[in-house]
C-alpha cells in the first residue's frame, strides 16, 4: 500500500531529526509517533501485529506507537512493552484508566525483570485530551468558567505522583520511565488553547500543541504549576457534576472518537488514492 510506503519515510526522517534530543535526554523526550491503521484496533492480535510491522519497518528506538486505552487494548500495551515497543496510550479520560494503563505498563515491565532485560529503554505515555473533555461536559456545567478538563488533570496529576511513589513501582530498577501525562491541546484553537498553556504547565508532564499554537506562544514565558490542590480539585469536582453520568459521558466520547479516527483514516486513504490517479 502507498500508504504505507509514505508513513514509514515521513516516521524515519522525524525520528531522525529528533534522535539528538533523544540520545541527549537519555530517551526522556525526543520521540515521534504514529497512529495505526483505526481498523486493526478492534482486535488485540491485529494491533499486536500492526505495531510488531511499523516497529520493526521505522526502525529507530524514539518511536511511540499510538495505542487507545479501551479495554481491549490493555493487554495490548502489556505485551508491546514486553516486547521493548514504546507505547503512547491515547484516548484516556479519567483517572481510573490512567491506574488500569499503569498496571498495563507495569506487567510489561515486570516480564522484562522476569527474562532478566532491561526496563531503561522503554517508555510508555499517557494522552489526555484536555478539550474535547471541556468540549463534551462543559455544557452541563453552570459556571461555563470551570474548565472540567483542567479539573480533571489535576487528579490525573495526582494519581501519577500516588502511583510513582507506590511499592510496585518503587520495586522497580531506578532508571524505569515514570508513565507521564501528555496534555493533547491540538484540537483546539489556539486562543483556546491559551487557558490550558497557562493551567497545565507542570514538572513531568508534556504538552502537545498543534503547529499553528506554537507558533503563537512560541516566545511566551510560562510559570510552572504546582497541582499541589489535587484533593480540592476532586471534591469541586464532584460539586459540579452533581446529577452527571460521567463515566457514561466518558464512554461515549471515546466511541465517537474512535469512530472519528475510523472515519478520517477512510478519508485519507481515498485522498492518497485520488493523488496517486492524477
Amino acid at each position: 500500500m502507498f500508504y504505507d510506503y509514505l508513513i514509514v519515510r515521513d516516521l524515519q526522517l522525524a525520528a531522525d531529526l529528533l534522535k539528538e534530543t533523544h540520545v541527549q535526554t537519555q530517551g526522556r523526550d525526543g520521540y515521534t509517533q504514529v497512529d495505526l491503521p483505526p481498523d486493526t484496533l478492534f482486535e488485540a492480535a491485529t494491533a499486536i501485529a500492526a505495531a510488531q510491522n511499523i516497529w520493526q519497518s521505522i526502525g529507530w528506538s524514539n518511536l511511540l506507537v499510538e495505542i487507545p486505552a479501551t479495554q481491549l487494548m490493555l493487554p495490548v500495551i502489556t505485551q508491546l512493552i514486553g516486547e521493548r515497543i514504546n507505547v503512547n496510550a491515547t484516548l484516556v479520560f479519567s483517572p481510573s484508566v490512567y491506574e488500569q494503563i499503569f498496571d498495563s505498563y507495569l506487567r510489561g515491565l515486570e516480564r522484562l525483570m522476569r527474562q532478566g532485560e532491561s526496563v531503561n529503554e522503554v517508555v510508555c505515555f499517557v494522552s489526555v485530551a484536555i478539550g474535547r473533555l471541556d468540549a463534551v461536559i462543559a455544557p452541563f456545567i453552570a459556571n461555563s468558567e470551570i474548565s472540567f478538563g483542567v479539573m480533571q488533570a489535576k487528579l490525573l496529576y495526582q494519581h501519577y505522583r500516588n502511583l510513582c511513589r507506590s511499592e510496585r513501582w518503587r520495586s522497580l530498577p531506578g532508571r524505569a520511565k515514570p508513565l507521564r501525562l501528555v496534555w493533547d491541546c491540538t484540537d483546539v484553537s489556539p486562543e483556546s488553547a491559551w487557558r490550558y498553556l497557562q493551567a497545565l504547565v507542570v514538572p513531568e508532564t508534556v504538552m502537545l500543541l498543534s503547529p499553528l499554537t506554537l507558533e503563537r506562544y512560541r516566545e511566551v514565558s510560562l510559570l510552572l504549576t504546582s497541582f499541589t490542590d489535587g484533593e480540592s480539585a476532586e471534591t469541586h469536582l464532584a460539586s459540579v457534576l452533581q446529577g452527571i453520568a460521567l463515566d457514561e459521558w466518558i464512554d461515549q466520547l471515546l466511541s465517537e472518537e474512535m469512530a472519528r479516527s475510523l472515519n478520517a483514516f477512510d478519508r485519507l486513504l481515498e485522498a492518497i488514492d485520488q493523488k496517486r490517479r492524477c
